[in-house]
């Protein structure tokens, strides 16, 4: 980037990935030319898997729903019993993301949980459906 003043301004950029429910556990990374789609890996403290619409934990590579972990105690919804069920599970905050992790254990975000498709035992991004359609 350069200024008006013909200088190049010297920044480091850094991907983080959390929510409010799941802070402090965090993915975090500086952006790393190699990898330029991924949001990176947790960060001390915490935990991260991907699990499966079975609810198994799903493969390298393999897309399911993001969940993170922090050391951080159990975490409830004020007042709303049901929410706090279905987000918060044993020590795990379920993200609402679909995403997969590389052999190295790098996240990559697919889509939102909310905006895919159930196809039998599969989730379809609605993103890669588009990207398809449209010749992608």
């Amino acid at each position: 980037m350069t200024t008006n003043c013909g200088t190049r301004a010297k920044a480091t950029i850094v991907n983080y990935y959390t929510s409010t429910e799941a802070a402090p556990a965090q993915t975090v990374m500086i952006v790393d030319p190699e990898r330029p789609a991924s949001v990176g890996r947790p960060s001390s403290g915490g935990d991260l898997k991907i699990v499966r619409g079975d609810g198994r934990a799903a493969g390298i590579g393999e897309q399911g729903e993001v969940w993170l972990r922090s050391p951080a105690g159990t975490r409830a919804y004020y007042r709303d019993r049901r929410l706090t069920d279905d987000i918060f599970r044993d020590g795990w905050v379920r993200m609402g993301d679909v995403g997969y992790l590389d052999r190295d254990g790098y996240l990559y975000l697919v889509d939102r949980e909310s905006d895919v498709i159930k196809s039998g035992a599969h989730k379809v991004s609605t993103l890669q459906v588009e990207a398809r359609r449209q010749g992608r």
